[in-house]
């Protein structure tokens, strides 16, 4: 095996990988919340994460200038 094949096996399975997340994303999206106490911890889940992911991209951007 040389290295050709070994960088297009890489990539293969990156492929791969991203195919199957993005399956397991559409899979996960369908599903409907209809208990309203578990919409309202969803979306707390969801503000926390979303602010924790803007912290980290500050962090990112500061220390990459």
């Amino acid at each position: 095996m040389d290295g050709e094949q070994i960088g297009m096996m890489g990539m293969g399975a990156g492929i791969l990988g991203l195919l199957i997340a993005f399956m397991l994303y559409r899979k996960v999206d369908a599903i409907e919340i209809e208990n309203k106490t578990v919409a309202t911890i969803t979306g707390r889940i969801q503000d926390g994460a979303m602010a924790f992911l803007m912290a980290e991209y500050r962090m990112l951007a500061f220390s990459s200038l």
